[in-house]
């Protein structure tokens, strides 16, 4: 549920006409799903972590909405929360994995 919140937000390329308008609060709401989400995917202090930077990104995303319309808060928000579900799902199994393949042998 998490990822396809994700994915459905960083379909920006309309991102000005819907700034200020009914269709920034759906991207607000497609973001809290996306926090519920991730809630759901408890996995102790990794969804905490994970919480606080989709949180960071929410207030991105609002903030280009509703006070800059920036392009790049829009967009490095959609990012934080794409790191942030990454985050709490299996970003960590690729980090370990990645340190064993190239770590020098004892």
């Amino acid at each position: 549920m998490a990822y396809s919140g994700a994915v459905t937000m960083c379909s920006g390329n309309n991102l000005y006409p819907h700034a200020g308008s009914y269709m920034s609060y759906i991207t607000t709401l497609l973001a809290l799903l996306i926090l519920i989400g991730i809630g759901f995917n408890y996995k102790g202090r990794r969804t905490l972590i994970a919480l606080s930077i989709a949180l960071s990104g929410i207030s991105l995303i609002a903030i280009s909405q509703f006070y800059w319309l920036s392009a790049v808060s829009y967009y490095l928000g959609s990012g934080l929360l794409f790191l942030s579900i990454w985050y709490n799902g299996s970003l960590l199994y690729f980090v370990n994995r990645f340190k064993t393949r190239f770590s020098p042998p004892h």
